[in-house]
């Protein structure tokens, strides 16, 4: 059976729910209403909601047909009217749950649509591994797993060749998770380039220009409506149901910054235009995609990203870093609608892609797409604002990024009566840059 294109709609009354089943057949059409659960028939068509609220079959119920149009128009009474019901946006949440269930564990914590924020709601220290406040017997560790929640194993020996096209780890399947985050940092060491990091910070007009631009996730009404292409992923994506320990729980969330970080990164640089670096970038920036490792604190994930951001894309610059990371509080403050709508921007990114980064939709973007659906409001808050407070400072990330500000200041200085009017900044740097590797 085919699940078909849909939507709803409400007012104090009633809830609507718009079908798109074209080549249907009308006389053979049934829909079926019982308090929480809908469902709705045309051969070939099939859809099974479970509504955020309770609905009743009566006398005041109706089904029309646009003919013109191929789609469906069912009207039902709430039970209760002046009911508001939430979340009817999110159509991967209202879809019944098919059974699926990512478990890896046998100690563990069900987070599902009726448990999620009961459980979650002023759980988190950001600033700290939850395994810190725990007792030492009862310590839970990320373990050697990779992909959302770290859930995955042995899913790509298949794959191998495609797999090592967009990561950076050699061989995932034998890898720890030590070992991958051990040569995360020391590759990031070692592609770490001074002359690139001292041009853009001396000569940074274009830096300027992108930083000072105002995306949409700025400003104070930003708009979150799905396009009709959004909305066709989202009722192609399972509910699933994660049932996900505390430190994996807590390790998505710190996923999500990461993520959103090379989002908002790429989409300044981009100012929304899409180019055929996007997916590059957005990959390579974001650890958790490129080296399938999420770190345990918030301060840990933020420095990490910052330190890609002035590593490997084409702008490297401090003042860009910091801003995409009050980009990402932006983001997480517009709550769960609008960061779905930025990982639903990610994953058609992927899926469009030349390259095989369908792989990290099926490691990551879907799966987070699916569970964001049904995380907390208030962890997100929460997040939101501890994003914001954290004071990332260059000394953080390991680069002696002031020391070599400070030594390129003074090899300028001392030039300067030496450099003729034909020479840029940048071109003093090129020569000394070799004396200035600390």
């Amino acid at each position: 059976m085919i699940t078909p294109a849909f939507e709803l709609e409400q007012d104090d009354q009633y809830l609507y729910i718009i079908i798109k089943a074209p080549y249907s057949k009308v006389s053979e059409t049934d829909v079926f209403v019982d308090g929480f659960d809908f469902k709705f028939y045309a051969k070939p068509y099939f859809l099974r909601l479970r509504l955020p609220g309770t609905l009743v079959e009566d006398e005041r119920a109706s089904t029309v047909y646009n003919a013109d149009e191929g789609s469906y128009k069912v009207k039902i009474a709430k039970e209760f009217p002046g009911t508001h019901f939430e979340d009817l946006e999110m159509l991967t949440k209202l879809l019944a749950t098919s059974g699926e269930k990512n478990i890896t564990q046998p100690k563990i914590e069900v987070i599902s649509s009726d448990s999620n924020e009961a459980q979650e709601d002023g759980d988190f220290d950001w600033q700290f591994p939850i395994s810190v406040n725990q007792e030492p017997n009862n310590v839970i560790s990320l373990g050697d797993g990779y992909g959302f929640g770290n859930l995955k194993k042995d899913s790509f020996r298949q794959l191998q060749q495609d797999l090592q096209s967009v990561i950076q780890v050699k061989d995932l399947e034998n890898s720890t998770f030590s070992s991958r985050l051990q040569a995360k940092k020391s590759f990031e060491g070692e592609q770490f380039d001074p002359e690139h990091y001292l041009a853009d910070y001396f000569e940074n007009e274009d830096v300027t220009r992108i930083i000072s631009i105002q995306p949409p996730y700025r400003a104070n009404k930003a708009k979150d409506d799905f396009t009709e292409d959004e909305k066709l992923v989202l009722k192609n994506f399972p509910n699933r149901e994660y049932l996900l320990d505390k430190t994996q729980l807590q390790s998505v969330y710190l996923g999500l910054v990461d993520i959103l970080f090379s989002y908002a990164y790429n989409w300044r640089c981009t100012e929304g235009e899409y180019s055929v670096e996007s997916a590059w970038d957005i990959r390579t920036i974001s650890a958790v995609m490129s080296w399938c490792v999420q770190c345990d604190t918030l301060p840990n994930t933020i420095i990490s990203s910052c330190r890609r951001a002035l590593t490997f894309p084409f702008y490297r610059n401090w003042k860009l870093a910091r801003t995409c990371k009050n980009d990402v509080a932006h983001i997480l403050s517009k709550g769960r609608k609008y960061i779905l709508k930025c990982l639903l921007e990610v994953h058609t990114l992927f899926a469009k892609s030349d390259r095989p980064y369908y792989i990290l939709n099926d490691l990551y973007v879907k799966d987070y797409c699916i569970w964001i659906q049904k995380a907390s409001d208030q962890s997100l808050a929460s997040l939101a604002k501890s994003v914001k407070d954290f004071k990332c400072e260059k000394s953080d990330l390991d680069l002696e990024l002031c020391e070599l500000e400070h030594a390129a200041q003074m090899v300028l200085e001392e030039e300067d009566s030496a450099v003729g009017e034909s020479t840029s900044e940048a071109d003093v740097l090129a020569k000394q840059v070799d004396g200035l590797r600390l």
